[in-house]
């Protein structure tokens, strides 16, 4: 603990130094938000249209919805 330097908040420090060649950002770490929110977006709008299609079948084509569907 007398490693520390005073004043530095813990969770503000890296557990342990970085392999070779790679540098620590805290400040700006890069991320996968963009490829989660297109992955998630892309699925949204493949359910939602399978969704809809099943419905429509059922409901004008079939002309036998019930509660399950």
């Amino acid at each position: 603990m007398d490693r520390l330097s005073p004043g530095i908040p813990q969770n503000e420090l890296p557990g342990l130094q970085p392999p070779p060649g790679v540098v620590s950002n805290f400040t700006n770490p890069g991320g996968y938000q963009p490829t989660i929110i297109g992955t998630l977006t892309a699925c949204l709008t493949i359910a939602t249209t399978f969704t809809a299609v099943r419905l429509y079948n059922k409901a004008f084509l079939v002309k036998s919805i019930a509660l399950e569907d």
